[in-house]
């Protein structure tokens, strides 16, 4: 009867050896999975906006046929157009640079941003940015010189500037 017990005990201790050894915490993120990336770490990278995601109120002003915005980690962007005058990619016009800022809080996936470009012309710009995590990601823009035009907010969601016409579609490279 003795041998039974003992072999009963060393059973549960092996038992709960492994039900420990087996937890899903083993990977000392308290539990917490995988954390999302940040809005400024989905950003990084180059995006290119052409043919009908380019939007009308640059297609139509001026002229533009393409667009190639980067932004970096440490949070300068630049800005490239190509205008529909253009015979190749070659024919870009003078890189605007400059930095952005995010806005803290998101709704509804929305963040505010401010661009602030200090090259090749200096002018701030002011709206709202998003991105789809998709194949192929997709980030939508819409800024406005404040000075000219009131800034859309998160809260209004796109297309509330320039009844619609202002709203930009970017594909990740």
């Amino acid at each position: 009867m003795k041998k039974w017990n003992l072999l009963l005990v060393m059973m549960l201790a092996m038992a709960m050896v492994f039900a420990v050894g087996c937890s899903d915490d083993d990977d000392d993120d308290n539990g917490t999975g995988p954390s999302e990336p940040t809005m400024q770490e989905m950003m990084v990278g180059s995006w290119v906006s052409a043919g009908a995601n380019v939007a009308p109120l640059l297609v139509g002003f001026y002229g533009t046929d393409t667009v190639r915005v980067t932004f970096t980690e440490t949070q300068v962007t630049t800005e490239e157009h190509r205008t529909i005058d253009s015979l190749s990619f070659s024919d870009w016009m003078p890189n605007q640079v400059g930095t952005f800022e995010l806005g803290e809080a998101p709704e509804n996936d929305i963040y505010s941003i401010s661009l602030n470009y200090t090259e090749a012309q200096a002018y701030v710009q002011e709206g709202i940015i998003k991105i789809v995590d998709a194949t192929p990601d997709t980030l939508w823009l819409e800024v406005v010189l404040p000075n000219l035009a009131t800034p859309p907010v998160p809260s209004d969601g796109f297309g509330t500037t320039v009844s619609g016409t202002n709203v930009q579609t970017y594909i990740r490279e």
